[in-house]
């Protein structure tokens, strides 16, 4: 109704969102705290509702958190995630979460109610490996030795519009790491057909799009500037296709490339290899200090059946490592990058 519009669209933005991802430390634990965030911008006060649905012996204490968000305000509710024994944080499973937000009626007026579900989801971050010596981003991944992280499914089935056949069709491994200048990563891809030109965007062919988000991890964790428009004024984006040699890799946007930075995108029997290289300089002067992490994530794409000799478009498998952050898979602080 009229009356009840402006009072749905509050609720919405009121909906429990889970603060972080982030867990202290990497060890197993039988206990992972987690924190969810209710904003209230109205004049009244807010009623909110969390009633969660734990996997399998696991359970959440308390199962249901129940409280009243003065108006104008934020209220923050904490619960635990018990295990029967203790796992590590990349073993915790997602934990469904059903929600209920509602303003009280007045006079004749009904209540306003909303409710939806959401997943709450346990990330311990991701080491930096310091180097020993300098290396170059030539797209040749040889002097990395082997890539700690393996990407072999992606978290976002409905954004496979190929025909994925499997690892040996499309995966990754990446590593990311940095020395004295630079801050690099590699993206080393499993691919049985190469679909490559020099006359295409990185998108409409094989290649890859490395995106950064390097703003002070308490802004990247602010719902409040959570938004697409605020996360890339501290944004990076690479987006690279392989070539016999990193002179023909192809790039878009390298104009924009921040001062210092170098690619290497170039093919290998079985599939490509893709490297960056960012100086520290550029995250430090984004953060304002000597940076401390940085979050990331990787989509790789891949076109088969001759896409391009056919001249079609949008038939290719957009594999991403980590949700996309503009999805609704989308969870606070996956892929953070700690420096040591």
């Amino acid at each position: 109704t009229e009356h009840s519009r402006p009072l749905v669209d509050k609720l919405a933005r009121g909906a429990p969102l889970q603060v972080t991802s982030l867990v202290t430390g990497r060890a197993a634990a039988r206990e992972i705290p987690f924190t969810l965030k209710s904003v209230n911008d109205a004049d009244v006060p807010m009623q909110v509702r969390i009633a969660f649905d734990p996997p399998g012996s696991f359970t959440v204490s308390p199962a249901v958190l129940e409280d009243v968000v003065p108006p104008n305000s934020v209220r923050t509710f904490d619960a635990r995630l018990v295990a029967p024994a203790p796992v590590p944080p990349e073993a915790v499973p997602p934990v469904g979460y059903d929600w209920r937000t509602s303003y009280p009626g007045e006079g004749p007026a009904l209540p306003v109610v909303l409710t939806g579900q959401g997943v709450l989801r346990a990330e311990a971050g991701y080491p930096v490996t310091r180097l020993a010596k300098p290396i170059e981003p030539d797209g040749v991944a040889g002097d990395w030795g082997t890539l700690p992280i393996l990407c072999e499914k992606t978290p976002q089935p409905e954004l496979v519009r190929g025909l994925w056949k499997g690892p040996q069709d499309l995966s990754c491994r990446i590593g990311v790491a940095r020395d004295t200048k630079d801050f690099f990563i590699v993206v080393d891809v499993t691919d049985d057909e190469l679909e490559s030109s020099p006359d295409r965007d990185p998108w409409d062919q094989d290649g890859l799009d490395i995106v950064i988000d390097a703003r002070p991890e308490a802004d990247r964790l602010d719902p409040k500037k959570s938004d697409k428009e605020t996360r890339e004024k501290g944004s990076l984006s690479f987006f690279l296709s392989p070539g016999t040699t990193p002179e023909r890799q192809v790039l878009y946007g390298k104009q924009s490339y921040p001062k210092g930075a170098r690619s290497g995108c170039r093919t290998r029997p079985g599939g490509w290899t893709a490297e960056i290289a960012v100086p520290h300089a550029v995250f430090d002067a984004i953060q304002g200090k000597a940076w401390e992490s940085v979050r990331i994530n990787v989509c790789v794409y891949d076109f088969d059946t001759s896409t391009i000799r056919t001249g079609l478009v949008g038939y290719g498998t957009y594999f991403w490592w980590k949700p996309d952050w503009d999805s609704a898979l989308n969870y606070p602080g996956s892929g953070t990058f700690r420096r040591r």
